[in-house]
């Protein structure tokens, strides 16, 4: 029995046969025509939790990791980094070096080759993917990768052989040396079924195994096809990416090479972007929240939604400018042998809107408008457009109707609504506080009504809802929903249905409002997206020639205009009048920038005033600062740019508060006089004479013989007179006052 190989080009398809013991049987190419009708495997029914079907093996950390790449590499014996310490894998690690790979909308698109293996039993029964599964899986890369300027060609091989098709990690080694393609020249892609626990494994271009036998992807077949983002993240592994959490969770903590939050050092540790901020690892949409505890700063926005994060698919919307960089920079230095050469890039070319796939140089010929390489002409009916934003809202406690939550998606393309579904996620305690209505143009609903409530009372008392999807084809009325943490699926019909936008065009503004309508709970608008599902557009369908074609009709959006064939956002106009007294806002009814006077505190510019206030538009200054600095010699007064002036006074009288002073003036800003002598054995003639000479001896020695003789006076010691009379001691001290020894001791000291 043969199984077939189909060898799908970017130029053509055809087919290659081979036994089912992968010997050549016949080599015939033939034309085979594509899937039927242009269409692709359609994506799978729900949404899949991708850590809950499979909990795979961890690293000894206890989180899960349902990609095994950065496990196999330190199983290698590598370790945590791409060498000892934090040491550069190649010249690609080095930030100088990537940012000159980093790409922009001229960078030439690379192509790069893969070679799917698709196991099937050896009866052929069971394949682990369709080739239009491998189709749509090929799609999704491209449009994935297509921004950082990379796109794939690919070729198929079925492979019957019951053993790998349900893989097992101890047989790896023999899988790939028996079935890996020319893997120098091309990424072999192994689709089957991992027994292990895990959905995808890589290989990093660092790796000696990268382009050998041993290198490749092992991709699990249930997270393979339309719509699949696991390859995407496993493509990223191969072309020289970590994880976006390897320096936080895969490194030793607070090392050397730890990232810490903040990301000062972003370019030379962790994953070697520092645009891609370090996180720990984060299953969620949603930052993680806390604190890195290597240096207590807040781990902050991250960004969970990058392709190389451990968010669901339903996250992921794109890959860093560095990420980019480093992508080019590994695929010259190491993987050149996989770029498609001879292989001329095509992509969608619209001509009078219809959609073929071209060369560019092709496109050109025909006037038409060359899409991109790699862009496909599918419309993929029953596919959908997402469109969100993550804004961390506080919604105003009790604030009702008059002062919501309020948040805007612009649409950025222009294309007819056929049907329109909303997810949010709100953390609020007791949902029957909440209102949420959702505005496009002219059009409003109500999506969520304070549930349970009745008019009286505080309705629904369940806390949050964590990515709920509302939508007309809900299986669930959400007003009837009173449950903690309720979440999607299923899908849940609004209030009031959405169909009122089905017709309408996408481009421009869709806001939704929350507002709280009770006191004492509050909550917060963490994140929220529109969801244009069932569009069947093409890629040719938003085309235009000019710029009225584009108007959406609103104001504050800006005006949208016509570029290179396709309609675009305008700039929303700058409402901002830099006058801190007004509030200001964009204003759609009147098509006008509203300037509202607030009473907000202000600074009038004025030193000499004091707790400023805005009044009607302008800022008023309050009371006249205290100049005084309780200093008699100094002149205080206000100076109107640096405030309060303190003059230094000369010569003016003043009080020293010294009783020892006399005549106190003021010098240089300070008080002072001239110190007060007193000779205390001054004592005779009585009232003494400021000389102490030998009358005052004489008077002493005659009121030792006799104290009338001096009218006491010579009781020196102790001071004061009249203690032990005049003896020996006051002898020695009017004698020691003579020879100018102090004699007494007295307030005011010589």
């Amino acid at each position: 029995m043969c199984t077939p190989k189909r060898i799908h080009w970017l130029l053509g398809v055809g087919v290659l046969v081979v036994s089912g013991d992968n010997t050549i049987a016949q080599a015939q190419v033939q034309d085979v025509p594509p899937p039927a009708g242009g269409t692709v495997e359609p994506a799978k029914a729900g949404e899949v939790d991708i850590h809950a079907l499979k909990p795979a093996p961890d690293r000894g950390t206890g989180e899960v990791e349902w990609c095994q790449t950065q496990v196999r590499w330190e199983a290698k014996g590598f370790g945590g980094v791409a060498g000892p310490g934090c040491s550069q894998a190649g010249t690609c690690d080095n930030p100088t070096v990537r940012n000159s790979w980093i790409p922009t909308g001229s960078t030439p698109i690379r192509t790069l080759r893969l070679h799917f293996n698709v196991f099937a039993n050896t009866n052929g029964s069971s394949p682990a993917a369709t080739q239009a599964g491998v189709d749509a899986q090929v799609v999704q890369l491209n449009n994935s990768y297509l921004p950082s300027r990379i796109q794939f060609c690919y070729t198929t091989e079925f492979i019957n052989n019951t053993t790998y098709r349900q893989f097992a990690d101890a047989e790896e080694t023999a899988m790939k040396n028996l079935y890996a393609d020319s893997p120098s020249t091309q990424l072999n892609v192994y689709v089957t079924n991992i027994q292990a626990g895990y959905i995808g494994v890589g290989t990093f271009p660092w790796d000696p195994d990268a382009l050998g036998n041993l290198g490749g992807i092992i991709i699990d077949d249930n997270f393979f096809g339309s719509g699949q983002e696991t390859l995407v993240h496993e493509v990223g592994h191969a072309v020289g990416l970590w994880h976006t959490h390897h320096g936080v969770s895969e490194v030793p903590a607070c090392s050397a090479c730890y990232e810490r939050a903040g990301g000062a050092n972003g370019d030379t540790t962790g994953d070697f972007a520092s645009d891609s901020p370090p996180t720990p690892t984060n299953f969620n949409c949603l930052p993680p929240g806390g604190t890195d505890s290597c240096n207590g700063i807040a781990w902050g926005a991250t960004d969970p939604r990058n392709y190389m994060s451990y968010a669901p698919d339903s996250c992921y919307t794109h890959f860093s400018q560095q990420q980019g960089g480093r992508m080019h920079c590994w695929s010259d230095d190491v993987l050149m042998g996989w770029n498609c050469g001879g292989i001329t890039p095509t992509g969608g070319c619209c001509v009078s809107q219809v959609c073929s796939i071209q060369t560019e140089a092709e496109c050109a010929t025909a006037g038409g408008t060359y899409l991109g390489d790699g862009v496909s002409c599918e419309s993929q009916p029953g596919g959908s457009t997402t469109y969100s934003a993550t804004p961390n809202l506080s919604i105003p406690d009790g604030g009702g109707a008059g002062n919501p939550a309020t948040s805007t998606i612009n649409v950025p393309a222009s294309f007819t609504v056929i049907d329109v579904n909303v997810r949010t996620t709100i953390t609020h305690t007791w949902v029957g506080d909440l209102a949420i209505t959702l505005q496009h143009g002219a059009t409003t609903r109500t999506l969520v009504d304070r549930p349970g409530y009745t008019g009286s009372g505080f309705g629904c008392e369940a806390d949050n809802y964590n990515n709920i999807q509302l939508s007309d084809e809900g299986s669930a009325d959400i007003e009837s929903r009173c449950i903690h943490n309720l979440t999607s699926p299923p899908n849940y019909t609004p209030n009031q249905s959405l169909s009122p936008f089905d017709g309408q065009n996408a481009l421009g503004a869709w806001t939704i409002r929350v507002s709280d309508n009770a006191g004492d709970d509050v909550g917060t608008l963490n994140a929220w997206s529109i969801v244009f599902t069932n569009a069947g557009m093409g890629p040719c369908d938003d085309l235009c020639t000019s710029d009225p074609e584009c108007d959406d009709g609103e104001f504050c959006n800006g005006a949208e205009f016509c570029a290179d064939g396709a309609c675009r956002a305008g700039t929303a106009p700058d409402c901002n009048d830099t006058n801190g007294c007004t509030t200001d806002s964009c204003n759609e009814n009147a098509d006008a920038c509203d300037h509202l006077p607030n009473t907000d505190a202000c600074n009038d510019g004025d030193a000499c005033t004091t707790n400023d206030i805005c009044a009607g538009g302008t800022c008023t200054g309050g009371p006249a600062p205290d100049c005084d600095d309780l200093n008699v010699c100094t002149s205080d007064s206000c100076d109107t740019v640096t405030g309060c002036v303190h003059a230094n006074l000369t010569g003016d009288p003043c009080d020293d508060g010294d009783d020892c002073t006399a005549t106190d003036v003021c010098t240089a800003g300070a008080c002072s006089g001239t110190p007060i002598v007193v000779l205390f054995a001054d004592i005779a003639p009585p009232g003494g004479d400021q000389v102490i000479d030998i009358n005052d001896i004489l008077c002493i020695l005659d009121d030792f013989t006799d104290p009338a003789n001096c009218s006491g006076n010579g009781d020196l010691i102790p001071c004061g007179g009249g203690g032990d009379g005049v003896d020996l001691n006051d002898i020695l001290a009017e004698l020691g006052a003579f020879n100018g020894i102090y004699a007494c001791p007295h307030p005011c000291p010589p």
